[in-house]
């Protein structure tokens, strides 16, 4: 399983605690006593990843957008387990067959741990040196690797289209699979054979990179 760390970040450019702590033993447990089949299952990992994403205040901009803060991580949670189905996520842009309730069950707990995890300070001997550049600014980071995924991840969901955003059942990648499908590749792709702005392709490798990046931590991100 994935662990949780317990390092927390310094009030320095990232993340700092405002309330107690998640408890991450209870919240594993709690999703335990569900019924596998029962769907309050995934809305109480829900209710967890939001506590754990709104116990902490912006800092310092720890993802170089202004725009964004934990209010904007809170809704991109519940729109992954409120709105979305994993497997159909899965199924569509993977084309894997669905998870059991114990895989899912398991990648939940994982997530769970993810998430608390890109609120850890990483160990960096050189935190406290201090700053006169912006390399030195680097330099004294704490960020660990899922700090910067987190923040990829809230980066490119705020770029997303709203007609992508919310296409819970992931229709345009169908589509979109569908016109790449009828390309004649021997004289190159027109314009005329899509319908969806070209960009959409790098939308969906972001999401393939995405959910095989879930493959390899068994998460749910």
């Amino acid at each position: 399983m994935y662990k949780p760390k317990f390092q927390f970040k310094p009030n320095t450019k990232s993340l700092v605690i405002t309330k107690p702590v998640i408890d991450i033993a209870a919240s594993f447990n709690r999703l335990t006593d569900y019924q596998p089949s029962d769907q309050s299952s995934l809305l109480s990992t829900s209710g967890s990843t939001n506590y754990a994403a709104s116990i902490y205040t912006i800092k310092d901009n720890p993802y170089l957008t202004p725009e964004l803060d934990y209010r904007d991580y809170v809704a991109l949670l519940r729109r992954n387990f409120k709105n979305i189905s994993y497997n159909t996520k899965r199924e569509v842009i993977l084309g894997e067959p669905p998870l059991t309730e114990q895989e899912l069950e398991e990648r939940l707990k994982n997530t769970l741990a993810f998430v608390f995890n890109h609120t850890v300070a990483a160990a960096n001997p050189h935190a406290n040196d201090p700053v006169y550049t912006s390399d030195d600014l680097d330099k004294i980071s704490t960020d660990n690797d899922e700090t910067k995924i987190v923040g990829t991840i809230l980066r490119l969901d705020n770029e997303f289209p709203p007609e992508l955003k919310y296409d819970f059942k992931f229709k345009w990648i169908t589509e979109l699979n569908r016109q790449l499908d009828a390309v004649d590749w021997e004289k190159g792709p027109m314009a005329k054979d899509f319908t969806y702005p070209l960009e959409y392709i790098g939308y969906k490798l972001y999401l393939i990179t995405l959910m095989r990046l879930n493959e390899s931590l068994k998460t749910c991100l």
